[in-house]
């Protein structure tokens, strides 16, 4: 199973960033698909 996950950051009358990735979900665990360094911001 693929999972798409969003978090969408906004305060009212501004503008706002929506956040994505994927994870692939097995028997043996999660697997992340994207390549983006998250742990880095």
């Amino acid at each position: 199973m693929v999972l798409n996950l969003e978090s969408l950051i906004a305060e009212a009358g501004s503008e706002s960033i929506k956040l994505k990735t994927q994870a692939l979900i097995t028997d043996k665990g999660a697997e992340r698909l994207d390549s983006f360094p998250w742990e880095e911001i």
